[in-house]
């Protein structure tokens, strides 16, 4: 957020410059000095022994990377050093596909597809103590409902493509419930494998 306080513009300023020099940087809430950021590193490797990531999330906030995996079921966090921790124990259960922070909110969405085999649903996480918040069991919503990736607005709403059937769902995470948000013959599956719907933005 831009604050339009006297004394503000220079420090923006000077970070916009100090990020074209490849350092970032804070205003420390305008109390201290300029407390500089951890630096990202250029690539990460994950040590996790079931890392098969489909999605990776960012957290700007806390600046911490979140991946999650098609085999196990773990998510897994990596901070801006590197330094690697388990979000979520891998337990078999699940295939977890798309991943998404909302980062004001503190929250964490991830696709959860094959639970029980044949069962697809959508988690919310509390990102401070990793507690599942809300289980969201998109079979609810159509036939043999599906996740492939998930988008969030800027209420913290979640829209969530479908790439076997021709619906986008959206979720709540205050009610907990979800609704078909949109369908259209054009979202079909053409291929019969569910490789329709896929990746998702909000614009």
């Amino acid at each position: 957020m831009f604050r339009t306080v006297a004394g503000v513009l220079p420090v923006v300023t000077a970070c916009l410059f100090i990020l074209a020099g490849l350092t970032a940087c804070s205003d420390s809430n305008n109390d201290g000095p300029i407390v500089p950021l951890e630096p990202l590193l250029s690539r990460y490797v994950l040590a996790s022994a079931d890392s098969v990531p489909e999605g990776v999330a960012f957290d700007p906030v806390n600046r911490l990377f979140y991946a999650s995996s098609l085999q196990g079921a773990s998510i897994t966090t990596v901070a801006a050093d590197g330094t690697e921790a388990l979000f979520r124990e891998a337990d078999n259960s699940a295939r977890l596909g798309g991943i998404k922070v909302d980062a004001e909110n503190g929250r964490v969405w991830v696709c959860a597809t094959g639970i029980d085999s044949s069962n697809n649903h959508v988690w919310l996480f509390d990102a401070a103590s990793g507690e599942q918040l809300v289980d969201y069991p998109l079979g609810a919503l159509s036939t043999a409902g599906a996740c492939n990736d998930l988008v969030l607005d800027s209420n913290g709403m979640a829209y969530v493509t479908d790439p076997a059937n021709p619906y986008i769902y959206k979720l709540d995470p205050v009610s907990g419930e979800g609704e078909v948000f949109a369908t259209d013959p054009r979202f079909e599956d053409l291929t019969g494998i569910g490789l329709g719907l896929n990746g998702i933005a909000v614009s």
